[in-house]
C-alpha cells in the first residue's frame, strides 16, 4: 500500500507529513485509509491524516489544492494510490535541491506489467521513452508539461501559481506549463534504481477512457492560451474541507490521492554521493540545460544523520 511505502521510506519519519484524500462520498476508501491511519498510529506513526472535500468539482485538482492546503513542510510531492515508490527517492530528491536552484523536481515513473494485454509493451515503451527522453528535452526547451505523480515541488512556487487549475483535465501538464512561465527551471530526473512503478490500465476500455481524458486536456490546455499570458489560477480559497479528524486542523477522515510534504533536510545530504561525469558515463540524466555535466547520485542502503557515520557511508560510494 502506498501510505505504508511512505512512512517506511529511508527518509526521516518527522520530516514527513502525509495527508491522504478523496471526495467525502468515497466511503469505502475512506473507511480503509482511516483503518490503515488507525494502524499506524497504533505503532507510534503519527503524521498521517486523512481529509475529504466535499464541494465540486469532484476531481484530483480539487484534491491537491485541498492538500497543499492543509500541509505545512517545505516541499509537497504526490503519489497515486497504486503507486510502488522507491524507498531512496526522498533522498534523491533532497539532494537535488539542495544542490540545484530549482523549485520543480519530475521523478521517473515506469510501468511493469508488460505482458498482461496486447497493448501493454506499447504503454509501457510509450512511458519509458516520456520520462527518460521527452520530459528531458522539454526542460531544456524551459517548457515542461509535467507528470501526475513523483513530482516534486516548493510550496513557494505552487502558491506562486495559484495551485492546480481544477478545471483542467490534464492539470499536471498545466501546472508544469504554468510553472515554466514564471520562470521557474525544472529538473527532470531518470534512474530505473529510484523509478515509482505502476501498472497499465487492465482493460482496453479504461486505457481508452484515459487517453481520451489525456487528449482532452491537452487540448484544453493549449486552447486556454496561457503559455502566451502566463494568467494564474486562485484555487486556494479555504472553503470546503469537512472536520473531523483530531489534531490535523479540522479537515475530516477520507482519501484518493497521496500528496506527502517533506522538509529538506541537510544533514542526510551528504550520504548521497554526487559527483559530475561525463555525459556518457552518467547514470541519471541531466534536464537543467547547462551542459556543463550529469550529476550521478549513488543512494547508501540507509539514511546517516550525522558525520560519526561518513566512514559507514563510504563503502556505498
Amino acid at each position: 500500500m502506498t501510505i505504508e511505502r511512505v512512512v517506511r521510506a529511508n527518509y526521516p519519519l518527522s520530516l514527513l507529513e502525509v495527508l491522504v484524500i478523496c471526495s467525502i462520498d468515497d466511503n469505502g476508501t475512506i473507511a480503509k485509509a482511516q483503518q490503515k491511519v488507525a494502524q499506524l498510529r497504533r505503532k507510534g506513526v503519527t503524521n498521517v491524516n486523512v481529509a475529504a472535500f466535499k464541494n465540486k468539482p469532484i476531481n484530483k485538482p480539487h484534491g491537491l489544492n485541498v492538500g497543499l492546503r492543509h500541509t505545512h513542510n517545505e516541499v509537497v510531492t504526490i503519489f497515486d494510490a497504486e503507486d510502488d515508490i522507491h524507498p531512496d527517492i526522498f533522498n534523491v530528491v533532497n539532494t537535488v535541491l539542495l544542490n540545484e536552484p530549482v523549485a520543480v523536481v519530475q521523478g521517473g515513473v515506469q510501468l511493469m506489467n508488460y505482458q498482461s494485454k496486447w497493448y501493454s509493451v506499447l504503454n509501457v515503451l510509450e512511458y519509458f521513452f516520456w520520462f527518460k527522453s521527452r520530459l528531458h528535452y522539454h526542460a531544456r526547451l524551459g517548457m515542461t508539461p509535467l507528470g501526475g505523480n513523483t513530482v516534486f515541488f516548493t510550496r513557494e512556487v505552487l502558491q506562486r501559481v495559484g495551485g492546480w487549475d481544477e478545471q483542467d483535465l490534464t492539470e499536471d501538464a498545466d501546472i508544469g506549463i504554468r510553472i515554466s512561465l514564471l520562470g521557474e527551471r525544472m529538473r527532470v530526473i531518470y534512474d530505473d534504481r529510484y523509478v515509482t512503478r505502476e501498472e497499465t490500465p487492465p482493460t482496453l476500455s479504461q486505457f481508452i477512457k484515459q487517453r481520451t481524458r489525456w487528449s482532452q486536456g491537452f487540448l484544453q490546455t493549449l486552447l486556454k492560451g496561457e503559455w502566451r499570458r502566463g494568467v494564474l489560477h486562485p484555487g486556494l480559497a479555504d472553503h470546503d474541507v469537512h472536520g473531523e479528524n483530531p489534531g490535523a486542523d479540522g479537515y475530516h477522515a477520507g482519501p484518493a490521492v497521496l500528496p506527502a510534504g517533506g522538509s529538506l533536510h541537510p544533514e542526510c545530504d551528504w550520504a548521497l554521493r554526487i559527483h559530475l561525469c561525463p555525459r556518457a558515463e552518467a547514470d541519471l540524466e541531466d534536464a537543467a540545460g547547462d551542459g556543463a555535466g550529469l550529476p550521478t547520485l549513488s543512494v547508501g542502503a540507509g539514511l546517516r544523520l550525522c558525520a560519526s557515520d561518513a566512514a559507514a557511508g563510504a563503502r556505498h560510494q
